[in-house]
């Protein structure tokens, strides 16, 4: 095997936690970064590097880079996984809620492109692996800006791929659904916390009917590790594709978005979510 350093941001639960994990188990070394760093004893106790950060410190994630330049001379694959959702309706979503959400979702992963760029361009080689969602090709009702802000990490990514296509760096979207995860923890609360503010009542049978459906789905989709064993498949290609669509109902939604149109969409989103 290959052996690479890996960069994996977010990795303290859920898809970077099983990605990190493993990574780890395939003999890669991996600097795991999170803000919650006590969820990471068992990757560390697996050769894990953890490392606080907070993707949202641009200086903290230049120093993060940094440190794994300095140690290991390179950075062959970086796994920018960091988000969040603020579910509820957009009426009822704090502005500035909905701020740090993109300044995670969308600008963190910014930030952590930026810092790697030069030491990759310099070695004519890397993986730069993006984690959207299905939800960056098709918005959900009852959370408008977590769609925002993976409709604008998609075309960040598109753009970013296309100015350096000649780089020999491999930039890669992969797109899941409803992943079961701690997600839905932050999730509810951050739908509960809109639930109670002005204008809420005016949705309060969606909120009722999302927080029902939302649940469901997300308890009964595939497990995080679903997800890394395509990051695990992507860096042990040489040309890996654009994008990989994790789950059946994220291709089926490309489908239907593209020979169907935006009714159908909405249609099959009142039917998911408010029935």
């Amino acid at each position: 095997m290959n052996k690479k350093v890996i960069l994996i941001t977010g990795a303290s639960s859920g898809i970077g936690y099983s990605t990190a994990k493993l990574l780890l188990e395939e003999g890669h070394i991996v600097y795991c970064t999170a803000r919650r760093v006590e969820n990471m004893r068992e990757l560390q106790r697996l050769g894990g590097k953890i490392i606080f950060l907070d993707v949202k410190d641009e200086r903290a994630v230049q120093k993060v880079v940094n440190t794994i330049i300095r140690m290991e001379s390179r950075i062959d694959v970086v796994f920018a996984n960091s988000g969040y959702a603020c579910a509820g309706a957009l009426e009822t979503v704090n502005i500035d809620d909905a701020k740090e959400e993109f300044d995670v979702n969308l600008f963190g992963v910014a930030r952590v492109i930026k810092a790697v760029m030069p030491q990759m361009r310099k070695q004519k080689y890397g993986y730069i692996i993006v984690t959207s969602s299905l939800v960056g090709i098709v918005s959900t009702p009852m959370m408008s800006f977590y769609p925002a802000s993976k409709h604008a990490l998609e075309g960040m990514i598109d753009g970013f791929r296309m100015e350096n296509k000649e780089s020999g760096i491999k930039i890669v979207k992969i797109q899941p659904s409803f992943i079961n995860t701690e997600f839905i923890n932050p999730f509810m609360n951050s739908l509960n916390k809109a639930s109670k503010a002005k204008n809420a009542e005016v949705y309060k049978k969606e909120f009722e009917f999302f927080r029902k459906s939302s649940t469901k789905l997300i308890l009964s989709s595939p497990p995080p590790e679903k997800v890394a064993k395509v990051v695990s498949k992507i860096i042990s290609k040489k040309n890996p594709k654009k994008h990989y669509s994790i789950n059946i109902d994220c291709k089926l939604c490309k489908l239907i978005k593209r020979f169907l149109g935006d009714s159908a969409i909405d249609k099959l989103m009142a039917k998911t979510f408010f029935r």
